[in-house]
C-alpha cells in the first residue's frame, strides 16, 4: 500500500467500482432476461391449459346443444388452438412428456372419427333445432332402438365419453407438466437469489446501489409471478364453479323430468319426494354422513324414473292391475337403472335404484339377489317405498296409519326388509305426520276426465259398471249417500236378433243419451248390456211417465222397468252389494 500513489489507488478504487458497476449491470440485464423467458413460459402453460380447458368444455356441450353443426365448428376450432400448444409442447424435451402426448394423439385420432361421424345425413333437420343429445337419447327408450337414428347418436355420444376420459386424463398430465416448470422457476429464481447474497458479501461497500436495485427488481418480478399465480388460481376456481354448474344442470333435468311424470295423477304426486325424505331420516338414523344422506336423497328422487316409459293406460289406471300390465310396471326398475348408467356420475345412483324392489331373502325383483349382494341403501328405499304406499290412500284399498304400517314392516323384517333398516324405519318414522289428503282419488275435473277414461262404455258413451263401483265405494269413503233410479229393459235380445247388434247399439246410445239430458247433473251408467243406472247426489223420484211410451221404443217390443234404491237405508259401498240387493 505504501507504494501506492493516491492517483494509483483512486484508479485501483475507479476501476474495481467501474469493474464492480459493469458485471452488476451484466448480471441485472442477465437475470432481467431470464426471470422475463421464465414468465413467458410459465403464461405459456397457462395458456395452453385454459386452451385444452375450452376444448374439453366444447366437447361437454356436444351432448347438450340444441345446434349440433354450429357447435361442432366451436368444438373444431377449439380443438385446433389446443393443437398449436401442443405441437410446441412436444417440440421442448426437457421434460418427459410420453404419456401426455400419448393421450393427445388418442384424442386426436377419436377427433377424426366424431368429425366424420358429425357428417351423417341423420343429424340434419331442416324444419328443427337439434335438440340436446342427452334428451334424445332418453327419449330413445320410448322409440326402435335398432334404428338407424338412435345407434347414430348412441355411437356418437359412445365416442364423446371416450375422449371426455382422455381430456382429464390430459388436463391432469398438463396440470403436472405446468407444476413442474413453476418449480423449475422458483428453483432459478431460489438460485439468483443465494448468487445474489454472495455477489452483495463481496461488493457491498462499491456496489450496494446496483445491488439493491438487483434485489428489489427481484422482488417486483416474484411479486408478479406471486400475482400470476393468484390469478391462476382464480382462473381454476372459476372452472371448478363451471364444472359444478354442469353437473347442477344435468340433477336439474333429472328431478324435472320425475316432476313430469308424478304430474300425470294426484297419487304419484309428491312420491318421490316423501319417499327421499323416509329414506333421509332412515340413513341418517344408521349413522350415515352428510354426502351419504345426499347420495340417498338423490336416489330416492330418482328410483321411478323409470317409470317414464311405462304406458299412461297402465301408469294411470287407478283399479288393480293384471299379470301382464304388473309386469310392465315391475319393469320400471331395469328401465331406471338402463336409463342412469348412461350418465358417468349417476352410475352409483343408478346400482341403488336397480335394486330396491329386491328382498332380503332374494324373492324379490329384478334379479333375485339376496342379503349382502344389494346394497343397503337399495334396502332403505325398499322400506320408504313400502312406507308411503302403505300409508296413502287407493281406490280399492284404504290406507293404513303409522302404527299399522310400521307393523306391518316388522313383520317382514328379515323376509321382505332388511333388519337393520326396520329397526332404524320404526325408531324414526314412528311420529312422522302424514298427509291425510293424499289419495288416489281424483280432486279436480282435469283429473277427474282422466280418471274417467278408464271406464268409459264404447257403445253408449255413458259410464260402465266399473266405474259405478268406484263411485260407490267414494260416497262409503265420504260417508256420503246417493239415490240411484235403474232402468232395466226387457225383450231387448230379441230386437238384437231380429235387427242385428248395430242397431241394437244405436238403441241403447238413444236411451243413455235420452237419461243424459234428462239428468245432467247426475252420473248415468250402463251395467250388465242392456240396464242402465243414474246416480244422484239428492233423492230424485221417477214418474212412470219418464220411461214409458218413450218414442224410441216404438214397434221396438222392448219394456222399460224401473227401480229406485237409496244407498244408505241399504249400507250400499259396492257395486257387487247392489247386485246382490238387486
Amino acid at each position: 500500500m505504501k507504494h501506492l500513489s493516491i492517483k494509483k489507488i483512486a484508479l485501483y478504487g475507479f476501476g474495481a467500482v467501474f469493474t464492480t458497476f459493469i458485471i452488476a449491470i451484466v448480471v441485472t440485464i442477465f437475470y432481467f432476461n431470464e426471470i422475463e423467458m421464465l414468465e413467458k413460459e410459465s403464461n405459456f402453460y397457462e395458456k395452453s391449459y385454459n386452451s385444452l380447458f375450452e376444448f374439453k368444455y366444447y366437447t361437454e356441450r356436444l351432448l347438450t346443444t340444441e345446434n349440433l353443426k354450429a357447435e361442432m365448428l366451436l368444438w373444431s376450432n377449439s380443438k385446433g388452438n389446443f393443437d398449436k400448444y401442443f405441437k410446441a409442447i412436444e417440440d421442448n424435451k426437457e421434460i418427459n412428456y410420453e404419456d401426455f402426448v400419448t393421450f393427445w394423439h388418442v384424442i386426436d385420432d377419436e377427433s377424426k372419427k366424431i368429425e366424420i361421424k358429425l357428417q351423417n345425413n341423420l343429424f340434419d333437420k331442416s324444419n328443427t333445432h337439434e335438440r340436446s343429445l342427452l334428451r334424445r337419447l332418453g327419449e330413445g327408450l320410448n322409440t326402435n332402438k335398432s334404428s338407424d337414428y338412435y345407434l347414430a347418436l348412441s355411437d356418437l355420444k359412445n365416442s364423446i365419453d371416450y375422449i371426455k376420459q382422455y381430456e382429464e386424463f390430459l388436463l391432469d398430465e398438463l396440470k403436472l407438466i405446468q407444476s413442474q416448470k413453476l418449480s423449475h422457476i422458483f428453483g432459478q429464481i431460489n438460485k439468483a437469489k443465494e448468487a445474489g447474497a454472495i455477489f452483495i458479501s463481496i461488493f457491498i461497500l462499491l456496489s450496494f446501489s446496483i445491488l439493491y436495485y438487483v434485489v428489489n427488481l427481484i422482488s417486483k418480478v416474484e411479486e408478479k409471478l406471486i400475482n400470476s399465480l393468484k390469478e391462476l388460481k382464480i382462473s381454476n376456481d372459476e372452472k371448478e364453479l363451471l364444472n359444478s354448474e354442469i353437473l347442477e344442470n344435468y340433477e336439474k333435468t333429472l328431478f324435472a323430468l320425475v316432476k313430469i311424470l308424478e304430474e300425470r295423477d294426484t297419487y304419484t304426486g309428491g312420491h318421490s319426494q316423501r319417499v327421499a325424505k323416509y329414506s333421509v331420516m332412515i340413513a341418517q338414523e344408521m349413522g350415515y354422513e352428510k354426502n351419504e344422506l345426499e347420495k340417498i336423497y338423490q336416489a330416492g328422487m330418482l328410483h321411478d324414473i323409470g317409470k317414464m316409459n311405462i304406458p299412461d293406460s297402465i301408469l294411470l289406471k287407478p283399479g288393480k292391475l293384471d299379470d301382464i300390465e304388473y309386469a310392465l310396471i315391475k319393469s320400471h326398475a331395469e328401465n331406471g337403472y338402463v336409463f342412469l348408467k348412461q350418465i358417468p356420475m349417476y352410475l352409483e345412483l343408478a346400482n341403488i335404484i336397480h335394486f330396491h324392489h329386491e328382498h332380503y331373502d332374494g324373492k324379490g325383483y329384478p334379479s333375485g339377489k339376496q342379503g349382502t349382494q344389494i346394497d343397503i341403501f337399495s334396502y332403505i328405499l325398499s322400506v320408504a317405498d313400502a312406507f308411503d304406499a302403505m300409508t296413502t290412500s287407493r281406490i280399492y284399498k284404504g290406507r293404513k296409519n303409522i302404527e299399522e304400517a310400521l307393523i306391518e314392516i316388522e313383520k317382514f323384517s328379515g323376509t321382505q326388509f332388511h333388519p337393520d333398516v326396520v329397526i332404524a324405519t320404526i325408531k324414526v318414522l314412528k311420529n312422522v305426520t302424514i298427509d291425510a289428503n293424499i289419495s288416489q282419488l281424483p280432486i279436480n275435473i282435469l283429473e277427474m276426465e282422466r280418471f274417467s277414461y278408464f271406464y268409459k262404455d264404447k257403445v253408449s258413451g255413458i259410464f260402465n259398471e266399473e266405474y259405478l263401483d268406484f263411485m260407490l265405494t267414494k260416497k262409503c269413503h265420504e260417508q256420503k249417500s246417493a239415490y240411484l233410479n235403474i232402468f232395466f229393459m226387457s225383450n231387448f235380445n230379441q230386437y238384437n236378433t231380429k235387427h242385428g247388434w248395430s242397431e241394437g247399439s244405436k238403441l241403447l246410445a238413444a236411451f243413455a243419451q235420452y237419461l243424459k239430458n234428462a239428468f245432467k247433473d247426475s252420473i248415468v251408467f250402463r251395467v250388465h248390456g242392456d240396464d242402465f243406472i243414474v246416480l244422484h247426489d239428492e233423492e230424485t223420484p221417477i214418474e212412470e211417465s219418464f220411461y214409458m211410451n218413450l218414442e224410441m221404443m216404438q214397434g221396438t217390443l222392448v219394456n222399460i222397468h224401473h227401480n229406485s234404491i237409496h244407498t244408505a237405508d241399504k249400507n250400499i259401498c259396492s257395486f257387487k252389494e247392489l247386485e246382490r240387493l238387486l
